[in-house]
């Protein structure tokens, strides 16, 4: 009878004589019988209304997403061999399921009468006829029985899942106590567990089964997730207010229709169908779609980050990769934000694990990344534009590099023997002493020197060269063309479908004006430059803020359209001062304190230290591609395709930071964050080889101790302990992000006083709301409408409702994005008070007309 092993890691599990371990057998048919179970009783509870806290979502959830996944899994069409990365890549494949399906649903409704094709109704029939459809495909795939085998775990691995545990549940009960007014102190303890977990995990990784592994560093990732995610009773973050809105209007008609809201972020089926589906079968309050079950599924990233670092270096080597890629801040600081590229970064890393999987021909490499990039398509425009740069540019250096090498090695010894000649020696010195009676002494003596020191030298570099085509040697350069997994007709499959796409929903506008700007910025116009390229190794100063902010005095946005009768006295509205406020930062802790003493400025220590870290992140990134080609001994055995991937992130990267149009349109570090899928193994390679060989076999722990570092730093634990620096949000009630992001009771009792006495649909500039841009986008999803999304004194219309939120009323500031950069400044609330009349009051918000 054929068995097979279901959730865990079959290899790994066999008795030492080669059997299995004897845990019971569970037919076929018993297990889909029990699947129908849990889908009837999901579908039972979504039809009658039954609303049980915890029981709905859990059972709804499992349903939706678990039984596609226990389908795929067991069919296993990738071809994975080990158990936690078919599982996370089933899970993948399951989202993209029902994206599909409810896509074509949604498409044909209109054509079948069906008004509200996303509606509960359509929305549980969807999901009971794709998973149907999908157990009929998958029976003969699956194997008659399945061996369930008794699993012992053993006191390492307990200790290691007891404590990431402990940590997801530290992570939601100290989010509580920040949104009750609480300190951060649960929360801190929550990411001191996460590292310790980490560092147990790296110290007893051979003693802990692979299954277990796996589930470690999904808990863990899911903890530092949910810190964030969890901040505020309302959608808290930038993006995802936008997205929040998208999702809201799918929601309430029932479908999809890109005519009811033409913007790119309607385009992006992972926010507006896939949380309308969730929310059906949950019947959750709405933010908590993104909230949770976003973040409990993107927590499955690392894992996938994991497997695919492990096809080319050890496994401890893999879990440092896995470590810098939730180390890097944009995962805790805004990944929960960008719930879209969430779920773009998972097909997109399902679909790499695939194409790199050494089990499957090329031809099934190809297909599955295929496969899986049309989710990616369907999730997010710019991850997708970002994915093709990148593979097109890896396709060029395909076909480009081993020629150009070629005549390079051709090349170089010949110039070098050349060199070598005594004669070549004579005529450059006879040379030097003729051009020293015609010019400066100086340069013909500097080029006698030369011509000494080339002479001497070149031996030794024609030794090198004979011996120094270590690419070649190792495949690297000389693999036929149609061995490579990065072949034109993917990478034109991937670019076909984002065309269609892009075509169907009529969103190329982002597209052609990025393009845009990037030619005015060559030819000339460089414009805005995001404040992320601050972290980068080109970066170059910038404008201080109060220069920025002098700038938009002097040329607001839309001054050449004004209508000055609309607007206050010019003369007036300079009596009202608007200086740039510094940033607040936390006091100095005890511990902090005490280095103080000793000379040391935390400002500048913390600045130092998050700054550096950067900058030495990509210094490993670019000494590990070297050594990664032309070390002799390598510690990460990377495949061609894998270097060319890896070179082509970072020229993106490059271009990102280089190109100020790019930088704007699409973070820097979002593409960072998107670059280290691949360029985390590159990473520790350079790390260890910059180690200095005094530390010897200990080397790899050094290594480890460096991630767990940039970890500590990045999530804020070095910061916190020390005080001197920024607050961040998932650790304080207050900070930049606090103040622009944050939603406050007081912001949504303005609003809805707002709905329920303006008409905010009326016709005309004079029922238009303005409020600073920020606090737009924190209630946009509210339906504020607005007349420019900013409340700076000059650009205050005489007709206009001026909302101010909290960060306006308690703090007296408000915050401009400016050249990719944005500017806090003290607010003149009493130039409101002069010329507007006060209508609505409360501690946090203010209402004016």
């Amino acid at each position: 009878m054929r068995t097979t092993l279901i959730g865990h890691e079959p290899l790994d599990l066999e008795a030492s004589d080669g059997t299995l371990p004897e845990g019971g057998v569970v037919p076929r048919f018993f297990a889909y019988l029990a699947l129908g179970a849990l889908l009837l009783d999901a579908n039972l509870m979504v039809i009658l209304g039954v609303n049980l806290p915890w029981v709905n979502p859990a059972l709804a959830f499992g349903a939706i997403v678990g039984i596609p996944t226990f389908l795929f899994y067991g069919a296993n069409p990738a071809g994975l061999a080990r158990g936690s990365e078919r599982l996370a890549v089933s899970v993948v494949l399951g989202l993209g399921l029902l994206m599909v399906a409810a896509l074509g649903f949604n498409s044909a409704g209109p054509h079948l009468w069906i008004q509200a094709p996303l509606g509960a109704g359509g929305a549980v029939s969807i999901v009971d006829v794709a998973i149907v459809l999908l157990a009929v495909w998958a029976w003969p795939r699956h194997p008659r029985s399945y061996a369930i085998p008794a699993v012992h775990v053993g006191a390492p691995a307990r200790r290691v899942l007891a404590g990431a545990t402990t940590a997801v549940a530290v992570s939601v009960f100290g989010a509580t106590r920040l949104n009750n007014g609480l300190g951060g102190g649960v929360t801190l303890a929550g990411l001191v567990l996460v590292l310790v977990s980490f560092a147990a995990l790296l110290l007893w990784r051979n003693r802990i089964e692979p299954g277990a592994v796996a589930a470690t560093i999904y808990l863990l990732s899911t903890a530092i997730l949910l810190m964030t995610s969890l901040r505020g009773w309302y959608t808290t973050g930038h993006d995802i207010q936008r997205e929040f809105q998208v999702f809201e209007l799918t929601h309430r008609l029932g479908r999809w229709d890109m005519s009811r809201y033409q913007d790119g972020y309607n385009a992006c089926l992972s926010i507006t169908i896939l949380p309308t589906i969730f929310a059906r079968w949950t019947r959750v309050a709405d933010p908590y779609v993104f909230k949770v079950f976003f973040q409990l599924l993107f927590g499955i990233s690392p894992v996938l980050v994991y497997h695919l670092a492990r096809r080319f270096t050890s496994s401890g080597l893999a879990l440092v990769a896995t470590i810098y890629f939730v180390a890097f801040p944009t995962f805790l600081q805004d990944m929960p934000f960008l719930n879209r590229q969430e779920i773009a970064l998972l097909f997109l890393a399902a679909g790499l694990l695939c194409l790199f999987n050494p089990l499957l021909d090329l031809w099934r490499r190809k297909l599955w990344f295929c496969v899986l990039a049309v989710g990616m398509v369907l999730s997010h425009y710019s991850t997708t534009y970002v994915t093709i740069a990148v593979l097109l540019g890896a396709a060029g250096l395909r076909f480009s590099v081993p020629p150009a090498w070629a005549l390079l090695n051709s090349i170089v010894p010949r110039v070098l023997r050349l060199v070598a000649q005594r004669w070549i020696w004579i005529v450059v010195f006879a040379a030097g002493i003729g051009l020293s009676r015609l010019t400066d002494e100086r340069g013909a003596v500097a080029v006698v020197l030369a011509a000494v020191v080339l002479h001497w030298l070149a031996p030794k570099l024609l030794a090198v060269a004979r011996d120094h085509d270590v690419p070649r040697r190792q495949g690297w350069l000389n693999p036929p063309i149609r061995s490579s997994a990065l072949g034109l007709g993917s990478i034109g499959f991937v670019i076909a479908v984002s065309v269609v796409w892009t075509g169907l929903t009529g969103t190329s506008g982002g597209f052609n004006r990025t393009v845009s700007s990037v030619v005015a910025g060559l030819s000339g116009h460089p414009g805005s430059k995001s404040s992320d390229t601050a972290y980068s190794l080109l970066s170059t100063a910038k404008p201080s803020a109060a220069r920025l902010l002098e700038q938009y005095r002097r040329h607001p946005p839309g001054e050449g359209a004004r209508d000055a009768a609309n607007f206050y006295d010019p003369a007036a509205v300079s009596q009202y001062p608007t200086p740039v406020v510094a940033r607040s930062r936390l006091p100095a802790t005890t511990l902090g304190a005490l280095v103080q003493r000793v000379g040391v400025s935390l400002p500048a220590f913390n600045g130092l230290i998050r700054q550096g870290s950067a900058r030495v992140l990509q210094l490993f990134i670019i000494v590990g591609l070297f050594v990664a080609v032309f070390a002799r001994r390598r510690s990460v055995a990377a495949s061609a395709d894998l270097l060319y991937l890896g070179t082509a992130n970072l020229f993106v990267l490059m271009l990102l930071v280089v190109l100020p149009a790019l930088s704007v349109e699409y973070g820097l570090l979002r593409a960072f964050q998107q670059s280290l899928l691949v360029l985390d193994v590159f990473l520790v390679a350079g790390s260890l080889a910059l180690i200095p060989r005094m530390f010897g076999r200990w080397k790899n722990g050094a290594a480890a101790a460096v991630a767990l570092f940039f970890l500590a730093s990045s999530t804020g634990v070095v910061t916190q302990l020390l005080g001197g620096y920024e607050p961040q949000l998932h650790l304080n009630n207050s900070g930049q992000y606090f103040d622009i992001y944050y939603v406050h009771p007081e912001e949504l009792a303005a609003t809805g006083w707002l709905r329920n006495n303006v008409d905010l649909h009326a016709a005309g500039g004079s029922q238009a709301v303005q409020t600073d841009s920020f606090t737009f986008g924190a209630l946009q999803t509210l339906e504020l409408r607005s007349s420019g999304n900013d409340i700076f004194p000059p650009l205050v219309r005489r007709d206009a409702y001026v909302f101010l939120g909290f960060s306006n009323v308690r703090k007296g500031q408000s915050t401009v994005f400016y050249r990719g950069d944005q500017i806090t400044y003290r607010y003149p609330i009493d130039f409101l008070d002069t010329h507007k009349d006060l209508l609505y009051s409360t501690a946090g918000s203010r209402v004016y007309r």
